[in-house]
């Protein structure tokens, strides 16, 4: 009705630029408001959400905090002149994951796991390591129900020293620093959703998972590679000459004067493959 309404006062000829303009602009604030109202009923809503997250949807509310405990020492160096020379200063970081689970959707969650990875930083060469890794299972979570479960804590060392004798007082770094987590969290059909600290240790999580995949495939590739057959037989006699790395038949045209005659497993063990006329 709404649309007919507007096909014909569109159609009148006292609708100037200005109120189809007008019109526009009420239409545009009406698909605003439908979306604010239904945002779940829309075709369009649930591709764009399914394009931004690519794990299954399910109402799983999740709040992470990191617990974290640094201590402090420090050390003073000095040169032989007793001039203070730089100032070291070791922190040890313990770092643990607190992790808030609430069930918001309408049915009880089952066999739920918590897998999480803790990352590290090296400060010289600014690379990315795994500090530590876990997975923490809930067998059963009721509807509205509320978890918190803790992972176990990494610990990072790193060093600061500050130089006196170099202009601008430079400071070096080195050891390894807290640089985020990863966690995945899964059903029994599945991954269903996930948090990460960073964008950058997410990559670095995506990296490791594609040289894991990339191991496996070879570790499948050369086990398949052993296990095949031969494609011929090694059970019979063949011949041999002193020059050549092929085995013939003896009525081979390339036998001459001299073959001498060899099982065909010891010939293959000794790197001799099939002539290709004859072929043995």
């Amino acid at each position: 009705m709404f649309a007919s309404w507007a096909t014909f006062w569109l159609a009148t000829p006292q609708a100037t630029v200005f109120n189809r303009l007008r019109f526009a602009n009420m239409r545009t604030l009406l698909i605003a408001l439908l979306l604010l109202a239904f945002p779940g009923q829309l075709p369009f809503a649930d591709a764009q959400v399914h394009e931004q997250h690519p794990y299954r949807q399910i109402t799983l509310k999740t709040m992470v905090k990191v617990d974290s405990s640094r201590d402090k020492e420090s050390k003073f160096r000095y040169s032989a002149w007793g001039n203070l020379t730089s100032l070291d200063r070791r922190y040890t970081q313990k770092v643990g994951l607190r992790v808030t689970l609430t069930n918001m959707s309408a049915n009880d969650l089952n066999d739920l796991r918590v897998q999480y990875r803790v990352y590290s930083r090296d400060l010289s060469h600014n690379t990315y390591s795994v500090a530590a890794r876990g997975e923490l299972k809930i067998p059963q979570m009721k509807k509205g129900q509320r978890k918190i479960v803790f992972t176990d804590h990494a610990t990072c060392q790193y060093r600061l020293r500050w130089n006196k004798l170099v202009k601008g007082n430079r400071l070096r770094r080195s050891g390894e620093k807290y640089a985020g987590y990863v966690i995945i969290y899964c059903d029994a059909k599945g991954p269903i959703r996930w948090d990460t600290s960073s964008q950058t240790v997410y990559s670095e999580y995506v990296k490791e998972l594609r040289e894991a995949k990339k191991l496996q495939t070879e570790a499948s590739i050369s086990t398949s590679e052993k296990t095949s057959p031969l494609p011929y037989s090694t059970g019979t006699t063949v011949y041999v000459t002193r020059t050549g790395r092929k085995l013939h038949k003896k009525d081979c045209r390339f036998v001459r004067t001299g073959a001498r005659p060899i099982s065909r497993a010891e010939a293959l063990k000794l790197g001799y493959t099939p002539c290709s006329v004859c072929k043995p």
